[in-house]
């Protein structure tokens, strides 16, 4: 959604990688964009649509407001005709020789997918995945309850794992082929981004940090951040608490985090409850970083749950669902 900048820089060259090799096939998916998307595939690609190099779907309904990884990914998925499915993400460049080399590894009667190492990539890179369509069918798509940012593939990686899918990592000459952008891009399209109004920060101690979100439309969410053992931020088991904020003169009541209401009272950019200082977030770029860190920690919890239930298969109710316009023409429902 809304990625016209990057697509400039990596929609041409990855078409010509393509067209090198026989029976590759562009699924295009403009998920309700603003950008302008539509019109510049219209104006510059309608030769590889009519060549059935490219094929560009427009989704029209639902017609979401904010973007989801996991619905947009599985409508693509669904929407591509070949045997072998390759995500390839707006910003990423691929070349001819990598597809070759995910044909050769690819055997039809193998249940094999290939995914970048957790370890060694950048964060850009860890959505590159290659797998038969048959084992993206059998676990459910990618989980339709992750929303915003995070974690989506990583899930989807140990659900293949669980259904006994062979895993193997991508090799280094897929690292560090995309083009590099501001983690706000990734978050410009979410709810919190649009609808979370202030957050404030209270340090417990060395390794725990309480937290507060106030939302536009009154409700709160709290919760206590803790470091982890695998190099991305966790919340306490008690998880994230809901309820109701209220601005009263200089007082803001909290109310459904405990068995009576919390008011504080408002400092300079503080809230202030007796020994209780929470300090307000104020500056854009810490803003953005608590954004991506509430969003990982939610669907991190998600895959936790998920990794205890031991069951790989996601969306019982099916995934990719909506409807979608082919090439500027043929309506197509999915689900």
């Amino acid at each position: 959604m809304n990625r016209l900048f990057t697509l400039k820089e990596t929609l041409p060259g990855n078409i010509a990688a393509c067209k090198q090799y026989p029976n590759a096939e562009v699924v295009l998916l403009d998920y309700n964009s603003d950008d302008g998307l539509s019109q510049w595939v219209y104006d510059h690609f309608r030769e590889y649509i009519a060549q059935e190099l490219l094929v560009f779907y427009q989704l029209i309904d639902p017609q979401p407001r904010f973007f989801s990884h996991a619905h947009s990914r599985n409508m693509a998925f669904c929407l591509a005709t070949g045997d072998i499915l390759c995500n390839v993400n707006a910003d990423y460049h691929i070349a001819a020789e990598d597809l070759c080399y995910m044909n050769d590894k690819m055997q039809p009667s193998d249940p094999l997918a290939l995914i970048a190492h957790l370890d060694n990539s950048e964060r850009d890179n860890l959505g590159r995945l290659c797998l038969r369509k048959e084992d993206f069918e059998l676990i459910g798509g990618f989980d339709e309850r992750f929303k915003s940012y995070g974690y989506e593939d990583i899930d989807l990686n140990m659900r293949l794992k669980m259904a006994d899918v062979r895993i193997e990592y991508m090799p280094a000459q897929f690292d560090n082929a995309y083009v590099d952008h501001e983690d706000r891009s990734r978050l410009e399209n979410s709810y919190d981004y649009h609808h979370l109004k202030r957050a404030f920060l209270r340090k417990m101690a060395p390794g725990r940090t309480r937290v507060l979100f106030l939302y536009d439309d009154q409700h709160i969410e709290a919760g206590t951040l803790i470091k982890s053992g695998h190099n991305f931020p966790d919340i306490e088991e008690e998880g994230w608490l809901r309820g109701q904020w209220l601005q009263a003169g200089k007082e803001i009541w909290l109310e459904g985090l405990g068995t009576s209401t919390l008011r504080y009272r408002e400092g300079s950019s503080q809230l202030i409850r007796e020994d209780e200082i929470y300090e307000e977030v104020t500056d854009i770029s810490s803003f953005q970083e608590i954004l991506f860190k509430k969003s990982i920690i939610q669907n991190y919890q998600l895959m936790k749950n998920r990794r205890r239930s031991e069951n790989f298969r996601a969306n019982a109710d099916g995934f990719g669902k909506g409807v979608v316009i082919k090439n500027f023409s043929e309506k197509i429902q999915l689900g």
